[in-house]
């Protein structure tokens, strides 16, 4: 498979939870972090976070 279509199936697999970001790195031959860099520039979703805990997460600490 060419490693075009492999990143694709990955980041695919990796938005809909299928696969983690260590193992979505693997299927293309790149480490966790390397794959999320690059996942998130090709636009695929690289945190989950509701509103709630966007909230919580940016809000001043007190």
């Amino acid at each position: 498979m060419a490693a075009g279509a492999k990143f694709m199936l990955a980041c695919k697999w990796f938005e809909v939870g299928r696969l983690s970001s260590a193992k979505a790195g693997q299927v293309c031959g790149m480490g966790r972090v390397e794959f999320l860099l690059v996942a998130s520039r090709a636009g695929v979703p690289v945190v989950a976070m509701d509103n709630m805990e966007l909230n919580v997460e940016f809000s001043p600490n007190d």
